[in-house]
C-alpha cells in the first residue's frame, strides 16, 4: 500500500521589531508618582508568525508578556500589538529599566528597550542670584576678571596634564 501526502510549508524567519527602543518619560520631583508609556511590537515576515515572551523588573507593570503575532500579508490588524505599562520610581536619580523582548519564534533574536526617568530631588539645583555675583564682578573688572578666570582655566589645565 502506497499513499501520496502533498502539503504546503513557509520557511523563513520571523523578525520582530519595536517602535522605540529608548522611552524617555522626562523628569519629576517625586517618588509616589505612576508613569506610563507604550510601545509597539511588530512582526515583519510577510506570511509566518511568531511569539514574543517580555522580560522586565517588578519595577514595571505590563499590560501584557507574552503573545503571538501573525505575518502581514495573513493578518493585517494582528501583525502587531499595542504593549502598555506604568512604572513608578523608587529612588532619585537618573533611573533606566530594560524591557528584553524575546522573540521565542527566533531564539537568536532579543529586541531591549530602556525606559528612562529622572527623579530630581533639587540637590542639584541653582539659582539665579548665585551667580549675579560673578555677573557683578565681570561688569565692574572686566579685565581682571577676566584674566583670573584665564589663570585658573591655565592652571587647572595645567595640573590635569601633569
Amino acid at each position: 500500500m502506497k499513499e501520496t501526502i502533498k502539503f504546503k510549508a513557509l520557511i523563513g524567519q520571523s523578525i520582530l521589531s519595536v517602535s522605540e527602543k529608548i522611552i524617555h518619560l522626562g523628569a519629576t520631583s517625586t517618588l509616589d508618582q505612576t508613569f506610563s508609556g507604550s510601545f509597539s511590537l511588530y512582526n515583519n515576515s510577510t506570511k509566518l508568525p511568531t511569539e514574543f515572551k517580555i522580560e522586565c523588573s517588578d519595577k514595571i507593570k505590563l499590560s501584557q508578556t507574552e503573545g503571538k503575532l501573525e505575518g502581514t500579508e495573513a493578518h493585517p490588524t494582528y501583525s502587531s500589538k499595542m504593549i502598555n505599562f506604568q512604572y513608578q520610581p523608587h529612588a532619585f536619580g537618573f533611573c533606566t529599566e530594560n524591557l528584553t523582548i524575546k522573540n521565542l519564534s527566533s531564539p537568536s533574536q532579543n529586541l531591549l528597550i530602556i525606559i528612562c526617568l529622572f527623579v530630581d530631588d533639587k540637590s542639584l539645583s541653582w539659582k539665579l542670584e548665585d551667580c549675579l555675583g560673578y555677573f557683578f564682578l565681570l561688569l565692574i573688572f572686566p579685565i581682571p576678571f577676566l584674566f583670573l578666570c584665564s589663570l585658573f582655566f591655565v592652571l587647572c589645565s595645567f595640573f590635569f596634564f601633569f
